[in-house]
């Protein structure tokens, strides 16, 4: 098989980051044309749907049978608090927690006022940490009225509170024995368990020395606290390969037998370059342009005795185009 060139990947901060560690984007260039589109497709269905994440997929509170009751003493009312406590970004090591493994978060505030993501505690999990520690949960008028749990699970993509809701029914006598509240319903919400918070992509082609229309890729993601963009795009590349591998049967595969090596890419590219590009002057450039030779290699193969018969190229412009030759090893003696 033709061998494709091989290719140059990067990962940079994103131009309006304001040095944001997780919003980067991944370069890759020299891809050969239709490449840059169908990477960019696979890789943003993986990011969104397939990276594993942490996220709460219930909520127990201290005498509430439903997210219409009112809390007194609590300003917020529970249909907010449940959204609030859906702005708390976790992060967790996937080596301590298993699959379906419920993990509990309770809610410690024994004083008044202001209530934060800070007064939630991980009481059954190493490994399992609150991000955002800042993000308002309620307003209290009195010390200790709100007692609350959060219940969590780990997943992919998105499930809706219905779901969540046969979830909860399946799992009723865990959360039970986990739970240190004495009443109050566990009320289902939403659960997004996707690390990856955005993926946009632009491909350019790029003006290389090559006959070949090549593309360059740009894929831009943002990615929530403690889940690195480059995790990420670690993770989705393992998992497309993994798809492959078992369709293809593809255990032994030698990049060496789709790529060119860096040698023979850099001669194909001399090769396929173009006459405009190494910097004769315009007279031997309009001169040869009108025989047809386009390329170096064109060049290369045209035997130097026949040059002289070119029209309107002269003993200069001879003598510079067989300097270039031998500049770049074409020379034939």
């Amino acid at each position: 098989m033709e061998k494709l060139t091989k290719i140059k990947h990067r990962i940079i901060p994103a131009k309006d980051s304001q040095n944001n560690s997780y919003k980067k984007v991944l370069k890759i260039k020299g891809l050969e044309r239709g490449f840059g589109n169908t990477l960019a497709v696979a890789l943003r269905r993986i990011l969104l749907s397939n990276i594993t994440g942490i996220a709460p997929f219930c909520v127990r509170i201290e005498g509430v049978e439903h997210e219409f009751t009112a809390l007194e003493k609590v300003s917020e009312d529970i249909v907010t608090i449940l959204s609030n406590l859906k702005k708390v970004v976790l992060n967790y090591d996937e080596d301590y927690v298993k699959d379906n493994q419920i993990i509990k978060l309770s809610l410690n505030a024994n004083e008044d006022n202001r209530i934060t993501s800070n007064h939630l505690t991980v009481t059954n999990a190493p490994r399992v940490e609150v991000q955002n520690k800042d993000v308002e949960i309620a307003t209290l008028s009195k010390p200790g009225v709100l007692k609350l749990e959060m219940f969590l699970r780990a997943g992919r993509g998105y499930v809706d509170f219905e779901d969540n809701k046969k979830f909860i029914e399946e799992k009723e006598k865990e959360l039970k024995e986990l739970s240190s509240l004495s009443k109050g319903a566990f009320i289902a919400m939403d659960s997004v368990f996707s690390p990856v918070v955005n993926v946009a992509w632009k491909v350019t082609e790029l003006n290389t020395a090559s006959l070949k229309i090549e593309e360059q890729l740009e894929l831009e993601l943002e990615t929530k606290l403690g889940v690195t963009p480059e995790s990420a795009i670690k993770l989705a590349c393992k998992i497309l390969v993994a798809h492959f591998q078992t369709i293809g049967d593809l255990t032994d595969l030698d990049s060496d037998e789709i790529f060119q090596s860096e040698k023979q890419s850099l001669e194909k590219e001399e090769d396929d370059m173009e006459i405009r590009l190494l910097n004769l002057s315009m007279r031997s450039q309009n001169a040869l342009a009108k025989s047809g030779i386009k390329t170096l290699n064109e060049l290369a193969s045209y035997p130097i005795e026949k040059l002289k018969e070119i029209k309107n190229l002269g003993e200069k412009s001879r003598e510079e185009i067989i300097r270039k030759l031998n500049e770049y090893g074409k020379l034939k003696n």
